[in-house]
């Protein structure tokens, strides 16, 4: 039962296919969205935002490849939804305006993606529960939509932990 979907990625500087770790928490709702490797594992971002508008925003470009997961993590006074998504395939870059009414000429990816476990009304469905190392980035995303105002990312490897 695989269910696809297409996420809009952006290009770094170098021209690289990223996606960018996003959201935050308010009183009672939050959403956030976490990018691991394929084992669920932390990545080290290109960017990670330390001015401007922060709470519950973009905090950390992550350069993505075919096998990567993103995970989405919604709720409503705690009542979690959570869907984590493999990357399948990364198109060429192409300009925004192609697709999205919009001035831009911002070029960007379509990151196609199949839904790999779903969570919701308190269980995982039949897909079954993550590995251990993916619940590890499935906490993440949780703890970042629960973060009040969130204005940093929890999902990231520095480059200084890279072994």
């Amino acid at each position: 039962m695989q269910e696809a979907r297409v996420i809009i990625g952006v290009m770094t500087n170098s021209g690289e296919p990223a996606i960018w770790e996003t959201g935050g928490g308010y009183t009672k709702t939050g959403k956030a969205v976490i990018v691991a490797s394929a084992e669920g594992r932390k990545k080290v971002p290109v960017y990670i935002r330390k001015r401007g508008r922060l709470a519950n925003s973009d905090h950390a470009l992550i350069p993505v490849k075919v096998g990567d997961v993103v995970i989405f993590a919604d709720h409503h006074n705690e009542d979690f939804c959570i869907e984590v998504f493999k990357i399948k395939k990364i198109s060429d870059p192409i300009l925004k305006s192609q697709f999205v009414v919009s001035p831009d000429t911002e070029l960007v990816f379509l990151i196609s993606v199949d839904k790999i476990h779903f969570f919701d009304f308190g269980q995982w469905d039949k897909r079954g529960e993550p590995s251990n190392t993916m619940m590890a980035a499935v906490n993440a995303a949780k703890e970042k939509a629960l973060c009040y105002h969130c204005r940093e990312p929890h999902w990231v490897r520095k480059e200084e932990d890279h072994v």
